[in-house]
């Protein structure tokens, strides 16, 4: 999958995004609360302890949880590992330049974000990681999420709808994006 799928004709791109951007208001309305309670008081936090007003805000979305991570799944221990993330979050930083803020948004309905995020994140002083989650209507996460400037993804229709709707830069990681862990063949994945 790829958040380029329109990069050809940004006229579709734009139409596409616009109509999945028109959320009805109860999610509209619940995005806003994920992003007021939680997004905006960690940016806030951050630009106290920096003093630096400049932020952009990434999605950082980690897919876990489902038949990826079902035993006796031939692609179990396949999705991104902390490196891949590590990578990440050191490609956004190059990107942004060492001054700015980074707040990086992800979902907390995945079961092992912290192990895999945190520690990437935890080694820029000028970023932090917040997780926004709404169990009872995911999209007002994905609402949330699409609010960022920018975006990284791992494998899945919903980070990359996430990616796409960011309608900002979307950073690949050229290393492999599947987990050393994983027992697939690796050909064709670079």
């Amino acid at each position: 999958q790829s958040a380029s799928y329109f990069a050809n004709d940004p006229s579709l791109a734009a139409k596409v995004r616009g109509e999945f951007l028109r959320w009805l208001p109860s999610t509209t309305s619940r995005a806003d609360a994920l992003w007021s309670r939680r997004v905006l008081p960690a940016a806030a936090a951050l630009r106290a302890t920096t003093g630096e007003n400049e932020t952009f805000f990434v999605a950082l979305y980690h897919r876990s949880g489902d038949a990826y991570s079902e035993h006796g799944n031939p692609y179990r221990n396949c999705l991104p590992d902390a490196a891949f993330y590590d990578r990440a979050v050191r490609r956004f930083r190059a990107a942004f330049g060492p001054a700015v803020n980074i707040v990086y948004v992800t979902s907390n309905h995945t079961e092992n974000w912290r192990d895999l995020l945190e520690p990437a994140v935890g080694r820029d002083t000028r970023a932090t990681l917040v997780a926004v989650d709404d169990p009872q209507n995911p999209q007002a996460t994905l609402a949330a999420l699409a609010r960022c400037d920018a975006a990284t993804f791992s494998h899945g229709t919903y980070s990359w709808w996430v990616a796409f709707l960011t309608g900002g830069r979307v950073l690949y990681d050229p290393g492999p994006w599947l987990s050393s862990a994983c027992k697939v063949s690796q050909k064709g994945t670079k």
